[in-house]
């Protein structure tokens, strides 16, 4: 037993020993992190120092741990394998390694197997149970044995098979006198150009075309911290004289930056959440840094439009319904019972050509909350959630002295716990799942608030849900009952409605009241049912009116969006609203502020319901997409103008004239080639915009 006075230097000893250990793995993680750190600030290098910043921070301290990480997992494979002996054991006559080739092109060959086996049987198990994830998740784990069990058992023979057949046309090689092929520099270089060219291949030749173009810069973030840590390796084996000042540079500088880029955080959060709008950078920062602290930071003179000089703040209700198409509604000629949406019409201003931003609910509520399109929006998780730096209508009003208030079938939409960003700004929230009980919540919370006890004026989201579910129960016999269930679904969404204006009539003070459809419904047109499918009329035209005081009656030609309701309820409560200027441009922003997505699209749609602008039947532009999935590998967009609608989906296009076609069954693409490349540049020169 070694005295007690050793125990102090063998503890000593040890510490050391792990420490050299370490160092070249912490050294080459911090030189990873740092080369992934300079990469993120370059790809910000449009933004302000801060943001350059803190991008640079937060992905140093992202990658760092697991660069260190991954090296000492590959120092201890690598010590485990013992790469050197097994070399000497495979080594033959001449220095030639045929094994090794052989085994490196079955391993090659059965990883190809092996994702070919995956996908097809995925795809069949996927295609025979209509993709039901419980299946396919039971599944797959069987189909991917059962593959390497298979591959397992040829692959010993083929090996071998294979090495008899390279070490005899090696040795053929060599009877000039010259060296084997089978060098492990060689079989190497070989297996990575052709491993490199067997995965351009296939993703040229069938993944592309199904999932679109792949996105490099994380291939690029994976592989340069991979390059640098193999670089930083090999200089630290060359190197022992730099190993120690060059190692401690590398981690000081790591943490220097990490440091620095905190403390820019808090000082500037507005960068911060810049940042944390950034693709990738942004879920690095938002592993690093407290987004949702920093975006309740945010002063409210960030979010607070300017006031109109002598313009009045009145009272506006917003009720959106899910799934309601605008020629099943009395105003556009539909047979639903639905008089309180009718009387409404006859009222206000009724816009005849509005379309929806998408034809799926939460992206459709995102745009009109955001005024953006919903190619504009970015968002993350399951379920969505919004950029910290987007701003929402609420957020705006609040800031401006409303009293705000949500009030929505769903409880994931709006809820402060959902954390889906659309909480943020409101005073009050509340969701049911029936719309006849959330009506009365709605009415309960107005009756609440006699005039006078609160001199602030209201804003309030009411969103029906009740129409998206007339499905429920038995699939319908035939199109008739098809369309009376969704009818019936109308009906009651309306009397909904008519429960929140008649508490609203009671109150003294007069309300602008604007009621739209969320998105359609298709019923059996062009082979659909429900929504979220497809760009046509029934799924994306819908019902949109304003009423209240100032506004006359009268109908509107003019194409307009959904997502021109920001704009357009900013302005009807005596505020400017930050339209961004041309398809390129936007307004003005106050440099503290450049972080937060501060624009909305207009035009405002005020000056059309006021009737100071009138309706132009051809003017207008409406944009609509569905984002790229599994059915859409390219996605869909859609632009309206006048009477022309475009639909495109990757090189394909479509053109119908709504006005002689409103059913959108004669594509004249390819006789209009006038209207569809204007149409397309229009379409293109969005998407290139910032």
């Amino acid at each position: 037993m070694a005295p007690p006075s050793s125990s102090p230097s063998l503890a000593a000893a040890r510490l050391a020993r792990g420490a050299r250990g370490l160092a070249p793995s912490v050294a080459a993680g911090c030189a990873g992190a740092l080369a992934v750190g300079g990469m993120a600030a370059v790809a910000v290098r449009a933004a302000t120092p801060p943001v350059m910043l803190i991008a640079a921070a937060v992905m140093v301290a992202v990658v760092a741990p697991a660069a260190v990480v991954a090296s000492l997992v590959t120092r201890g494979l690598v010590r485990a394998w013992q790469p050197a002996r097994l070399a000497d054991a495979l080594r033959e006559d001449g220095g030639a390694m045929p094994r090794l080739a052989s085994g490196i092109a079955v391993l090659g060959l059965g990883l190809v197997g092996l994702a070919w086996l995956m996908f097809q049987g995925t795809w069949l198990l996927s295609s025979a149970t209509a993709f039901k994830p419980l299946t396919v998740g039971y599944a797959q784990p069987v189909i991917a044995v059962a593959s390497a069990l298979g591959l397992l058992a040829v692959g010993a023979p083929l090996a071998r098979g294979l090495a008899v057949v390279l070490r005899r046309l090696d040795a053929r090689w060599r009877r000039g006198g010259r060296r084997t092929l089978l060098r492990p520099r060689v079989i190497a270089t070989v297996a990575v150009v052709l491993g490199a060219a067997i995965v351009a291949m296939v993703w040229r030749a069938f993944a592309q075309r199904r999932l679109g173009p792949l996105p490099l810069a994380p291939l690029v973030g994976v592989l340069l911290p991979l390059a640098v840590v193999l670089v930083t390796h090999g200089a630290w084996a060359r190197l022992p004289r730099a190993r120690v000042v060059g190692g401690a540079a590398l981690v000081l500088g790591a943490v220097m930056v990490m440091i620095a880029g905190q403390r820019a955080a808090r000082a500037w959060p507005i960068a911060a959440l810049a940042v944390g709008d950034a693709g990738v950078i942004g879920v690095a920062a938002a592993r690093v840094l407290d987004l949702d602290a920093l975006r309740s930071a945010v002063p409210a003179r960030a979010l607070r439009p300017a006031a109109r000089e002598g313009a009045a703040h009145p009272d506006i209700i917003l009720v959106t319904i899910a799934s309601m198409r605008a020629d099943h509604t009395p105003p556009y000629g539909g047979t639903a019972d639905m008089p309180v949406l009718a009387e409404l019409a006859r009222s206000g201003a009724m816009f005849r050509a509005a379309f929806a931003p998408t034809t799926t609910t939460w992206p459709s509520i995102a745009a009109v909350a955001l005024g953006r399109g919903v190619d504009r929006i970015r968002q993350r998780g399951a379920p969505a959630r919004l950029a910290p730096a987007h701003v929402v209508l609420a957020e705006r009003l609040h800031a401006a002295g409303y009293h705000t208030a949500a009030f929505s079938c769903c409880p994931e939409l709006w809820s402060a716990a959902a954390a889906t960003g659309l909480h943020r700004g409101l005073d009050h929230q509340a969701s049911d799942d029936e719309d006849a009980a959330l009506s009365l919540d709605v009415a309960h919370w107005l009756a609440a608030r006699p005039a006078g006890t609160d001199t602030r004026p209201l804003f309030a989201w009411v969103h029906l849900g009740g129409p998206a579910h007339w499905q429920a129960g038995p699939a319908p016999r035939d199109d008739a009952e098809r369309t009376r269930r969704y009818d019936a679904a109308l009906a009651q969404a309306d009397r909904a409605l008519g429960r929140v204006l008649t508490t609203l009539a009671a109150r003294p003070r007069p309300a602008i009241v604007i009621v739209a459809g969320l998105h359609g419904e298709a019923l059996g047109e062009h082979a659909q049912v429900g929504h979220g499918s497809d760009l046509y009329e029934p799924q994306l035209r819908v019902p949109l009116v304003i009423t209240g005081p100032g506004i006359p009656a009268h109908a509107i030609a003019e194409t307009v969006s959904l997502t021109a309701l920001a704009a357009t309820i900013l302005e009807l409560a005596g505020q400017v609203p930050p339209v961004a200027v041309g398809p390129a441009g936007a307004a003005p922003v106050e440099p503290a502020y450049a972080g937060l997505a501060l624009t909305v699209e207009g035009p405002s749609l005020a000056p059309l319901a006021t009737r100071s602008r009138l309706s132009v039947p051809d003017g207008g532009v409406a944009i609509a997409s569905l984002p790229k999935d599994r059915e859409r590998p390219s996605g869909l967009t859609a632009l309206v103008r006048g009477r022309w609608k475009l639909v495109r989906a990757g090189a394909t296009v479509e053109l119908y004239d709504l006005l002689q076609d409103p059913t959108e069954r004669g594509n004249v693409a390819g006789s209009r080639s006038d209207l569809v490349a204007p149409m397309r540049r229009l379409l293109d020169e969005r998407a290139a915009a910032p």
